[in-house]
């Protein structure tokens, strides 16, 4: 006998979870989930529940969400993140620098203490780090990354502490800013993702938090076919969704999925009119392993299937 209120509960925490976290790119379980699902290209494939997926007990896929935000859009169309002007994408993997312009974020101070770093090697793979802070003074992450996806403080000094001090990510191979935390955020706030190699991702749900004042426009952006060196063919920047006269806070639902393949830039840019008003996206999505779920992954299916 199914317990309704049991399930109902359930459905209630899980709700205020994801509600309550902006935590991203937790690491799939291998548990199989009891109603089988096939990994297998020839057997019959099972749909998971929006419960299974939030609890990241799918083999092969778990959620991503993505925040970006913008004190103020320009008449001029511009990336939509905290770093001012459009993001400089690195063109070969490297170490990158992070330094807070606070002295309270260090180990026994009472900011920040640690940071996460998500992004991408030289091949485009995952490549993750919990990075210790020194406060003014730079450290370097271990590993070389060809994309900063986020970075997010793991520990505090004290309880109800957050970063104290701007805290910023400056990749070694292009002198160039790919990443930074604003004071008390504790979180990364950028629009620009790279999916990883070997992974498709699906984007769900599109929320524009924006000054009821001003209207904008906003470009979804695509850069497919990432290598280094770069390497023929050249697909280019595609913009295959544009957001029009957005003037209050709206969520788009994309109900079929908007699927993204691996070794894929994309971000989002926006303008508006007058100048002035603020904007924050959330983006939430599903990345997937093609090898243990898609099995072989229609190509030419590209950006928006």
């Amino acid at each position: 006998m199914i317990n309704f209120k049991t399930h109902k509960l359930c459905l209630g925490v899980v709700a205020l979870l994801l509600l309550a976290t902006s935590l991203v790119f937790v690491a799939c379980s291998d548990v199989v989930a009891p109603n089988g699902f096939a990994t297998d290209g020839d057997a019959p494939h099972v749909t998971y529940s929006e419960i299974d997926l939030a609890l990241n007990i799918v083999p092969g896929a778990f959620n991503a969400r993505i925040i970006g935000s913008k004190d103020s859009i320009g008449a001029v169309s511009l990336d939509i993140w905290d770093g001012g002007g459009n993001l400089e994408w690195a063109e070969t993997a490297d170490t990158v620098e992070f330094v807070s312009d606070s002295a309270a974020d260090d180990v026994g101070g009472l900011g920040a203490s640690s940071i996460r770093v998500t992004g991408l090697d030289v091949n485009f793979d995952h490549l993750v780090e919990i990075l210790v802070l020194d406060g003014l003074t730079p450290v370097t992450t271990v590993g070389e990354y060809s994309r900063i996806n986020q970075a997010l403080v793991t520990s505090v000094g004290v309880y109800d502490a957050s970063n104290v001090g701007l805290i910023t990510g400056t990749h070694n191979g292009c002198s160039c800013l790919q990443i930074l935390i604003q004071p008390d955020k504790n979180i990364s706030h950028k629009t620009h993702f790279t999916i990883p190699n070997g992974h498709t991702a699906i984007i769900r749900n599109i929320i524009v938090i924006t000054d009821t004042t001003k209207v904008a426009t906003y470009e979804f952006l695509v850069r497919p076919n990432l290598s280094f060196p770069p390497t023929a063919p050249f697909l280019g920047i595609a913009r295959p969704l544009t957001l029009g006269g957005i003037a209050a806070t709206t969520e788009l639902r994309i109900l079929n999925g908007r699927e993204i393949p691996g070794k894929t830039d994309f971000w989002i840019q926006g303008s508006g009119t007058p100048p002035g008003g603020f904007v924050v996206f959330n983006i939430d999505m599903i990345i997937i392993d093609q090898d243990r779920v898609l099995g072989s992954v229609n190509t030419a299916c590209e950006i928006a299937c």
